[in-house]
C-alpha cells in the first residue's frame, strides 16, 4: 500500500482509488475485508454472467419454449434473488417470445403466478418442435351412493332379416305351360287349358266353349294318360262344347237342376292355373247363393264355390254325386272395382244342368247314352269325390 505524506491518502488496491484515514491504515495493511472483496468480484463477473445467461437463454428458446423454467433456475443460480436490470429485461423478452404454457401447467416454484393476462402467442417456427397438448383427464368418479342403480341390459341383437316375399316359380311341365282361357301360352305349344268331365262311358265329355273355341288340336289328360279328342258340337248361348275321345271312361250322371234349392251344398274338382298350381286335380266346395246369374239370368247359378281360371268346363256336383251345372265364369275383379268401387267377394257362376240337357237333346245318339241318376241309398262323401276325380280331365288346347 502506498500513501502521500501530505494528505495521508492511501491508494488501496483492495477497493480502488479511495481516500483512507490514518485509522484505516492498520486495516488496509492487512488482507482486504471479505465484503469489499466479494463486491469487487461481483462487479467483474456480472457483465460476463449476463452475456453467458443471454446466450444460454437464446439457445434454449431456439430448442423449445418449455426451457423457460430452466432459464429461471439458471438465473437464480448465477445471480441469486438480486437481479440486475439487464437480466430482468432479458427474461421479460423471453416471456414475450415464448408461447403460452399448456393449460393446467403449474407455475415454477421460484416464480409466482402472474395476475396479468398472458401475451398473444406467435406463430411457431417450422424448425422448432411443436408443443404437445396434454390428454384430457377424465373427471373423478362420483361416490357410489350418488350413482343411480342400473339394471344390466342384455346385448342388442342384430335385426333378423325378413324373408323374401317373392315365391320362386315352380317348374312348369311342358304340357301344362298354358294360362287359362284363350290366352296364349308363354312356353311350348299349349295355347290354353281348362277342365272337362265325361258323361258317357264311350268317351263323350263336356267343357266350356270358350276353352276350345280356337283349338287346332285337343288332348284330354286323365289319371290313365293323354287322349286326343275332337270337338263334336258347341253352343254359344250356353257356353257349352261336346267333345269325343277314344276309349272307356268313368262317366257322371246329369240331374235336373230344377230340384236344386237355395243354400244347397255343391263342390267341384278341376285344374285351376295348371302352369302355377300343377296338373293334379283340385277340390273346392260351397253353396248355391242364387238361383239366377248376372242380372237374374235364369241360365246360371250363383255359387260360393271358389274357382279360378282353369276351372272353366268342370262339373258342379251335389253330395250325391249328380251333375247339376257346369263351371262357367266369375266376376272380373278389376271391372267390378271400376264400376262400383269395391272388389267382389267370391262371386262365381255355373251353367244349369237343365240347359245342358236341352243342348244334348239335339244329339239323340249322345242323349241315349247318358248315365241314370242314382236316387236310392246314401253315399259316402269319399266315394263320391273319388268317382268325380276319375271322371274329370285336363283339357290341353294346341
Amino acid at each position: 500500500m502506498a500513501a502521500s505524506p501530505d494528505t495521508a491518502e492511501w491508494h488501496c488496491p483492495a477497493c480502488g482509488w479511495q481516500t483512507c484515514s490514518a485509522q484505516d491504515q492498520a486495516v488496509t495493511q492487512g488482507p482486504p475485508p471479505a465484503g469489499r472483496n466479494r463486491r469487487s468480484r461481483i462487479t467483474v463477473v456480472i457483465p460476463f454472467g449476463v452475456v453467458a445467461v443471454l446466450a444460454v437463454m437464446g439457445w434454449l428458446l431456439a430448442q423449445s419454449h418449455s426451457s423457460l423454467p430452466l432459464v429461471r433456475q439458471a438465473r437464480e443460480v448465477v445471480f441469486g434473488r438480486h437481479l440486475s436490470s439487464a437480466a430482468d429485461q432479458a427474461l421479460q423478452l423471453a416471456r414475450t417470445l415464448a408461447p403460452p404454457s399448456p393449460r393446467g401447467a403449474e407455475p415454477s416454484p421460484s416464480q409466482p403466478a402472474s395476475q396479468d393476462s398472458p401475451p398473444a402467442p406467435v406463430a411457431p417456427d417450422d424448425n422448432r418442435r411443436q408443443p404437445v397438448e396434454p390428454e384430457p383427464t377424465a373427471p373423478p368418479p362420483a361416490p357410489a351412493e350418488s350413482l343411480p342403480r342400473m339394471e344390466p341390459q342384455p346385448p342388442e341383437r342384430p335385426p333378423t332379416p325378413m324373408p323374401p316375399t317373392a315365391v320362386p316359380r315352380p317348374a312348369i311341365p311342358p304340357q301344362a305351360r298354358a294360362p287359362v282361357g284363350r290366352q296364349p301360352a308363354p312356353v311350348g305349344r299349349v295355347r290354353s287349358s281348362g277342365s272337362a268331365f265325361f258323361i258317357t262311358d264311350d268317351g263323350y265329355l263336356l267343357t266350356s266353349r270358350h276353352v276350345v273355341a280356337s283349338a287346332n288340336r285337343v288332348v284330354i289328360r286323365t289319371k290313365r294318360g293323354d287322349f286326343p279328342a275332337q270337338v263334336i258340337q258347341s253352343n254359344s248361348d250356353y257356353d257349352i262344347a261336346l267333345l269325343k275321345a277314344s276309349g272307356t271312361f268313368r262317366a257322371l250322371p246329369l240331374a235336373n237342376s230344377q230340384n236344386v234349392r237355395l243354400g244347397d251344398g255343391v263342390f267341384t274338382i278341376g285344374f285351376p292355373s295348371p302352369g302355377i298350381q300343377g296338373v293334379e286335380p283340385k277340390f273346392t266346395r260351397g253353396e248355391i247363393n242364387s238361383l239366377a246369374g248376372i242380372q237374374d239370368d235364369p241360365r246360371f247359378f250363383q255359387m260360393s264355390v271358389a274357382i279360378q281360371p282353369g276351372n272353366s268346363g268342370g262339373p258342379l256336383v251335389t253330395p250325391a254325386g249328380s251333375i247339376v251345372g257346369l263351371i262357367a265364369m266369375r266376376l272380373n275383379d278389376m271391372n267390378v272395382l271400376e264400376a262400383v268401387g269395391s272388389l267382389p267377394q267370391n262371386v262365381n257362376y255355373a251353367v244349369k244342368s237343365s240347359c245342358i240337357l236341352t243342348f244334348l237333346r239335339s244329339l239323340p245318339a249322345v242323349a241315349s247314352k247318358l248315365k241314370p241318376v242314382q236316387t236310392t241309398g246314401i253315399r259316402r262323401s269319399e266315394d263320391v269325390v273319388k268317382e268325380v276325380e276319375e271322371a274329370v280331365g285336363l283339357v290341353l288346347v294346341y
